[in-house]
């Protein structure tokens, strides 16, 4: 009897573990079937809903278009390729697309898109162009929308420079002292000692006349003492402020007012018709002639900012062997007792009618980021406007750098408080024109820019 339950015991404990093995065998066929953990048809399920995900994150992705002049320029063109991957790398959920304008037409483009209301999400330019656009109310005030850990770490000086208004309607991105730039192999030419600059405003104009009077080079080509922007544009007029700075004048009064008809004004005027009227200075050129006349050996002295030695490497189309003839140092020291000169800055807006101006101001952020200064300092020598990215190691490399760290102390931005700015400095412009081709006196050009001027201000 009891064999008889021990065998039925048996017998019953066998089945059990046998539908038991034989229910797992066929839960390993249904895995084994996909490879993936799950029967067939979850997994089909599974899939279609990974690529409903897809297209999803594929269709909500924001696109954002960027404006300016980098893309055009040779010297550029390749770092902002690189700064626009990088962004996006960071930003997977946001692409780029470029508006690339040439810088000359960049501002009158820039406005007939806005008119129209089509103008990039995040739109580049120069510290005068800023003024023109925010006078256009094309710019979307940045507080509120920027970081403001980003906005605190603003060099003061720099901030400031862009404020209208008590509102921070752009931001300065590129920081521009300039300095003077000499041709070593042209010095030496001109029994001038290439290790030696010029200190004084007195020493250089010593070395500028010694230089053009070497007259042409070995293929014919007339040798210039000085090859600076002048009387072609409103960022000619713009550099000019910094000779005017030299002389201890000043654009403005006290009070906010243009101030030209001045004894500083005219003795700037002075020099530069000094200068073309002797012969040791091309007149009417703009920046990339002045440029391609330092680059190519037959310019002695030129003033540019810390993005020069990469500009005249590429200009050149010898690299790095064109640092070999060039030398940089700090602007000559004029009537002011110190070395005066002009800062300059690339700013970032965001357009007050784009769709998009959290991307917009994420995009602006890389670009003020350590990784986007780091990119465009070791490409360009670019400076950075925050204080905790331009005491860095990696952004004071070399004495090349150190030299315009050092300018960059007395360097003074051109205070843009009027958005009619960009108009005046196409004025000045003229001016110098006048001055320089027309050969007309100076007291009265400056007398007929000082009406203008005041009433483009007073509007």
């Amino acid at each position: 009897m009891n064999n008889k339950k021990g065998g039925i015991t048996m017998k019953r404990t066998f089945m059990a573990k046998s539908m038991a093995l034989f229910m797992a065998a066929a839960m390993l066929v249904g895995c084994g079937s996909k490879g993936d953990g799950m029967p067939e048809s979850q997994g089909g399920e599974v899939q279609e809903q990974t690529e409903k995900e897809d297209s999803s994150e594929k269709e909500e992705q924001v696109v954002i278009r960027f404006a300016g002049w980098l893309e055009v320029e040779e010297a550029t063109a390749q770092l902002f390729k690189d700064l626009m991957a990088g962004f996006e790398a960071k930003n997977p959920g946001i692409k780029v697309e470029t508006v690339a304008i040439p810088f000359n037409n960049f501002k009158d483009q820039i406005m007939i898109a806005a008119n129209s209301g089509d103008a990039a999400d995040v739109i580049m330019g120069n510290d005068q162009m800023m003024s023109a656009f925010n006078g256009a109310q094309i710019l979307e005030p940045l507080e509120g929308i920027l970081d403001q850990a980003v906005i605190d770490d603003l060099i003061p000086v720099y901030k400031e420079a862009t404020m209208y208004n008590g509102k921070l309607c752009s931001v300065a991105w590129m920081p521009h002292p300039v300095a003077m730039f000499y041709n070593k192999d042209l010095f030496e030419k001109a029994g001038l000692d290439p290790e030696m600059p010029p200190k004084t405003w007195e020493e250089m104009e010593n070395a500028i006349e010694k230089i053009s009077a070497l007259g042409e080079d070995e293929d014919g080509n007339k040798i210039y003492g000085l090859a600076i922007p002048n009387g072609k544009g409103s960022h000619a007029a713009q550099r000019f402020q910094g000779i005017v700075y030299s002389y201890g004048g000043n654009f403005l009064d006290e009070n906010g007012s243009p101030n030209v008809e001045t004894p500083e004004f005219k003795e700037a005027f002075q020099f530069m018709k000094d200068m073309a009227d002797k012969g040791y200075m091309p007149e009417c050129v703009d920046a990339k002639d002045a440029r391609s006349l330092f680059a190519t050996g037959v310019a002695g002295i030129t003033f540019e900012s810390e993005m020069g030695r990469n500009i005249y490497r590429t200009t050149s189309g010898k690299g790095e062997d064109f640092d070999k003839s060039m030398g940089v140092a700090l602007f000559p020291v004029n009537k002011t007792g110190e070395s005066t000169t002009i800062n300059t800055r690339h700013e970032l807006g965001v357009y007050a009618q784009s769709e998009h101006k959290e991307a917009a101001a994420k995009l602006v952020e890389y670009l003020l980021s350590e990784e986007a200064a780091v990119m465009y300092y070791e490409a360009q020598d670019a400076m950075s406007p925050r204080e905790s990215i331009s005491q860095l190691p990696q952004m004071n490399k070399d004495e090349y750098s150190k030299v315009f760290n050092e300018q960059s102390a007395t360097a003074k931005p051109v205070k843009i408080t009027n958005a009619m700015f960009d108009n005046a400095m196409s004025e000045m412009s003229k001016s110098i024109e006048r001055v320089l081709v027309n050969h007309e006196e100076i007291d009265v050009v400056l007398s007929d820019l000082q009406k203008v001027v005041i009433d483009m201000y007073q509007q």
